[in-house]
């Protein structure tokens, strides 16, 4: 996600459905720690909480991610590249 995406994002779909008072949990990428970019997409009177996931523990966190949707997304390219050639 690039930095426009991500303040794009904050500004038309977070924000917009979220209290005055929440906590965002995000990734460790080098997009999510520029916190100017996240304090400057916060609308007046919001209070956001931030809280970064540790690198390298998505294993721990989102296990789906790790096994069952990697086996589903190389499953899902075999049958594309075949259709594809077709």
């Amino acid at each position: 996600m690039k930095k426009e995406n991500l303040k794009v994002w904050l500004e038309q779909v977070y924000f917009p459905h979220v209290d005055n008072r929440t906590v965002l949990v995000i990734d460790s990428w080098s997009t999510y720690k520029n916190r100017a970019l996240l304090d400057a997409a916060t609308p007046e009177g919001r209070e956001v909480q931030i809280v970064t996931v540790l690198p390298k523990i998505t294993p721990l966190c989102q296990p789906l991610d790790v096994y069952k949707f990697r086996m589903w997304k190389a499953f899902f390219c075999k049958i594309w590249d075949w259709v594809v050639q077709l």
